[in-house]
């Protein structure tokens, strides 16, 4: 029932941005909730589909949970809440972003929403029911990544599965024992799941978030609602545009929450393309390749950076400069390499450890990561003997001292034996 709306825009962005040589993946971490479309759950894959629909939730509330907060990297993240004044098969959307599992999931609850026609020839004002089960909201959490796309122009990021390369991202995930449907390319697909998207950026002029999709979706800024396309619907789509928004501050952090919900076949449809979603660099850390080395041997150090989404940046990693800390070299510690995304350390003096340090900086990011490597003493490779005095020994004594024979030609090898620490030689 699903027709699809094209974005023209985006297609010539994808298509200008092939070939681009830069980095220029970012995977933005998401969680998706696998509900079941065999219409066992009265709010997924129901019989009444009534297209877009406005205010089903609140647009200045939201719920916060400390459940999966640390997924994305944060102490605590809103849920939206329902609006009692617009239910459009929504009644229980405090599940549709829990794990059924959890303390505020479906677990336990045996009830159920019970839509009834209200006369406008759609379902409204729900009885709740109870079924004598808590199976209907059940779900299974999937942790995942999506790649969004480098445009290039203006820090623009893009993630596009549509018509014919639909968003069924979780087929062969989830549910075990899911009944998967055809969709509309002719194929077996997961449908009835949610999505939801937490991440942060500093405000600046320019900003904005465009999406084209289907079904639900509700973009929430600091907790408060931005872009509202609920419903059961054909593609729909809208642009914000943050400059619009005079409570925004430039320079000060925001929350960015997405949610989305697929809640009927046969289509199944995403395409975003924002700059509020970006890559900045977050994390340096350093790879040693061995942290302890023999006198005079050398190891590799390899620096890497992630981002705010645990992306590798291996664009940014020429920008490192590295240095052996000042306090722990010993003369003869050097680096071949003082810039770069990797160094080689060298140590010449046993017995002390090395400190090497590597900083990268952008003008506004500073980051810094150490290795530490020992330099022990490496296996005997000659022998060495020195006159002990100036007097002279008479062989008898020597024989005497050693029980050493005493050869009349002389030797050229000397060898020791395991267990040896002292032998007197005649030479």
């Amino acid at each position: 029932m699903k027709q699809p709306l094209k974005l023209a825009v985006l297609a010539m962005l994808v298509l200008a941005h092939a070939g681009l040589a830069q980095e220029d993946t970012l995977w933005v971490r998401v969680i998706f909730y696998d509900f079941y479309a065999d219409g066992s759950n009265p709010e997924f894959n129901m019989d009444n589909n009534y297209g877009l629909e406005f205010n089903m939730v609140q647009s200045n509330q939201m719920e916060y949970d400390t459940e999966s907060a640390n997924f994305f990297g944060f102490d605590s993240i809103g849920k939206p809440v329902y609006n009692t004044a617009n239910i459009r098969h929504n009644r229980y959307l405090k599940y549709w972003f829990r794990d059924w599992n959890s303390s505020k999931g479906g677990k336990g609850d045996n009830t159920i929403p019970n839509y009834r026609n209200d006369g406008s020839g759609k379902l409204n004002s729900p009885e709740i029911i109870d079924v004598g089960h808590d199976q209907s909201f059940k779900n299974t959490v999937v942790y995942d990544s999506l790649p969004f796309t480098y445009v290039g122009s203006g820090d623009y990021y893009t993630f596009v599965r549509a018509k014919p390369n639909y968003f069924f991202w979780i087929d062969g995930k989830g549910n075990s024992d899911e009944t998967y449907y055809n969709g509309a390319d002719s194929k077996q697909h997961n449908f009835a799941f949610t999505m939801e998207l937490h991440t942060e950026f500093e405000h600046k002029s320019g900003l904005k978030f465009e999406f084209v999709g289907d079904d639900d979706v509700w973009l929430f800024i600091d907790g408060r609602l931005v872009m509202d396309l609920g419903g059961v619907h054909a593609q729909e789509g809208k642009t914000v545009n943050l400059d619009d928004y005079s409570w925004l501050t430039p320079g000060e952090t925001y929350t960015f929450s997405l949610f989305y919900a697929e809640r009927h076949t046969s289509e199944s449809n995403i395409s975003v393309f924002t700059n509020i979603i970006s890559s900045k660099p977050q994390q340096l850390l350093l790879e040693v390749d061995s942290d302890t080395i023999d006198a005079g041997d050398s190891t590799s150090i390899t620096a890497l950076i992630y981002d705010q989404h645990d992306s590798l940046r291996t664009d940014l990693t020429q920008q490192v400069e590295w240095n052996i800390v000042p306090s722990s070299q010993k003369a003869g510690d050097q680096l071949v390499g003082a810039s770069g995304s990797s160094t080689i350390f060298t140590g010449t003096q046993a017995y002390h450890t090395a400190r090497v340090a590597a900083v990268y900086s952008d003008g506004e990011t500073f980051l810094t990561d150490t290795a530490d490597i020992y330099i022990r003493p490496g296996d005997a490779s000659q022998v060495v003997i020195e006159r002990a005095s100036e007097t002279t020994i008479d062989s008898a004594t020597i024989v005497a001292r050693s029980n050493f024979l005493i050869q009349a030609d002389p030797v050229s090898i000397i060898t020791m034996e395991d267990g040896d620490f002292t032998r007197y030689v005649y030479a």
